[in-house]
This record gives C-alpha cells, structure tokens and sequence, in this order.
C-alpha cells in the first residue's frame, strides 16, 4: 500500500487516522514543515482514505491510506480520480485566479465517485493574495464532504485571515535514520549505487529533507575535502584552512551548500568531542559558521575574510575562547 512507503511522522500519521476513523476530520488543514521532510505524501494517504470506496456510506470504517482494491483508490492511483483536485500552487497557471474558481466551482457540484472530495493545495505559501482571497470565501462557508489541505513550507507566509480556517499541523525534520531508510530503498531498486557507508553520511548531509539529495550524492567529494580540512584545523593547520575556504568562496552558487557541510560536520566534531576543551572549541566555530552564513548572504560580506576570521579560535593553544554570540563579535575579528 502507497502509505507503508512513507518514512517518518508516525504521531502526525496517527492522530489523523484516529481523527477518520471517529469522523473528526477537520474540512481543512494546514501542514507546515521544511521543504522535503515528507508533508506531501502524508497529505495524499489522508485524501485517499477520505476517497476510499471500501465501505460504501461509512467512511470511517475505511483502511488508513486505502484499501488499494476499490476503484476509488485505482482511480487515485492512476491520477484520474474526478473527486481529487491538486493545485500545484507554484505554478502560475495552475494557482491563477480563474484556475482556483474553477476548482472551486467543480466542487460546488455534486460528487462523481463517492460522498468526499479532497483538494491539495501544494507549496500554498505562493498563492497569490487574490487567489488566497477567493479560496478563503469557500473555506468560510465548507460543503459538507469537501476537505482542503494546505501543504507549506512556511505557514506565516500565508494571509492570517486564511491560516485562521485551517487546523495547523507541524511537521518536523527527518532524522538520519529515518533518511537512510528512505535512501536504502532507493538503493534496493537501483536507483542509486552507495556503499553502506556512504548511504550514512548521505542521510547526514541531507540535514532533516529529502530536498537536494542526488545533489549531495553527486557531491561526496566536496564532503571528503570539508572533514579533511576540519580535522586538520583542529591539528593547527589554520593556514591550509584559510587557503581552502578562499578556494570555496569563489564559486558562491555552491557556497551556501558547502557552508551547510562545515555546519554539519562542526555540530558532529562538537558533539563527539571527548574534552571539554575541545568541545568547547568546536561549539565556538560552530557558532561562527551559522553567523557567518548571515553575515555572508544577508550583510554581503566577503566570504573568505568571514570564514578566516570564524576560525580564529583554533589559532595558538592557551585554552581561552572567545567566540562570538552575535555578528558585531565576529565582525570585530574581522576588522582587528
């Protein structure tokens, strides 16, 4: 069944089938969590337990995620199903004004394949203020029958009269594990080619989202390099350190990617640090790579002069740190 294929989310995934199966369901939810964690398919199981023909007038009685049988739950499948409506909302014709009254208007009629019609709204964040306009009037007055899920990445992007109708749903990152389970899946239909060593330090770097995965598969390397230097840096090699994140910082399209590689690696050296010398230390440069990042990209600083001065602390062995907690601290290491 579509839903033993979903990694993760077990509390979310459990409450909402309590919530089916004693006909609580809200007519509309909003599910908020980072892109890639696993928002969407959680969605589309819950649409097409609401869709299931199984049991015929009792909807709750319905498998959680189908009974993969019935023609509703072929229908679903194949894409065809007429009471299902996904508006990938990152698409302009899809998410135009006259897109959404026409959805709108379907639903206003009467249903094809069963009592309840599911409508997905995909990356709801980028709905335009008139078309999240028109979709609030609907949700202000629900047919009966008729559910809606918002699936976002950033709920307070979304207008505050329109997040009001919805019941809001949290949805966390994906632990390492959780990613390695999805990756060794992956691997067993060869669709991917990865040692078992490789497949961890994937699920690592993958940072909580299933997002940008084959980019960090293709990206090993750059990975072997960061632990490399960052293992020598703490062995006093400042100067191969400097010479290395100069390198990184001209190609800044990848920057921000490799910046993500330093952090992960510095929480790991930090949290496996067995002085608390050196994971004080570790927790410093910790701090300044995650201020760097905002100094870098949001205050436009040079990236190679920020990144020198994060890893000051490693320079000399008298044992003092003095990392910064704040931007002004790390820029005046910069200047001095």
């Amino acid at each position: 069944m579509p839903g033993t294929e979903i990694v993760g989310h077990e509390p979310q995934r459990a409450r909402l089938k309590h919530l089916v199966q004693n006909g609580k369901i809200p007519g509309t939810l909003a599910f908020s969590g980072q892109s890639g964690v696993g928002k969407l398919p959680v969605a589309r199981e819950l649409t097409r337990t609401l869709l299931c023909q199984s049991a015929p007038g009792n909807p709750a009685a319905n498998p959680y995620g189908g009974c993969n049988k019935c023609n509703s739950c072929q229908l679903f499948d194949a894409g065809n199903h007429p009471d299902f409506h996904f508006v990938n909302c990152h698409e302009k014709e899809d998410a135009s004004v006259a897109a959404i009254r026409e959805v709108l208007h379907r639903l206003s009629l009467r249903g094809f394949a069963g009592q309840n019609r599911v409508t997905i709204f995909n990356d709801a964040e980028s709905l335009s203020i008139q078309a999240a306009n028109i979709l609030l009037k609907a949700l202000e007055e629900p047919s009966n029958n008729t559910f809606f899920i918002l699936v976002t990445a950033n709920h307070s992007k979304l207008p505050a009269t329109l997040l009001s109708r919805c019941q809001l749903w949290h949805f966390d990152n994906l632990d390492p594990a959780e990613i390695e389970k999805v990756l060794s899946r992956r691997s067993a239909r060869g669709e991917i080619h990865l040692s078992r060593e490789a497949l961890h330090e994937v699920a690592l770097l993958a940072d909580g989202t299933l997002d940008g995965i084959d980019r960090i598969i293709s990206d090993l390397d750059s990975w072997k390099d960061i632990k490399q230097h960052l293992d020598q840096l703490e062995l006093g090699a400042v100067h191969e350190y400097f010479n290395f994140v100069r390198e990184i910082s001209k190609d800044r399209d990848r920057l921000r990617a490799k910046l993500g590689q330093i952090r992960i690696y510095s929480r790991q050296r930090m949290l496996l640090s067995d002085t608390p010398r050196a994971q004080k230390l570790w927790s410093v440069f910790l701090t300044n790579i995650i201020e760097s990042e905002r100094l870098i990209f949001e205050r436009n600083l040079a990236a190679a002069t920020v990144l020198c001065a994060a890893a000051l602390d490693f320079i000399g062995s008298s044992g003092s740190f003095t990392g910064p907690v704040n931007g002004a601290n790390l820029i005046s290491k910069i200047v001095v």
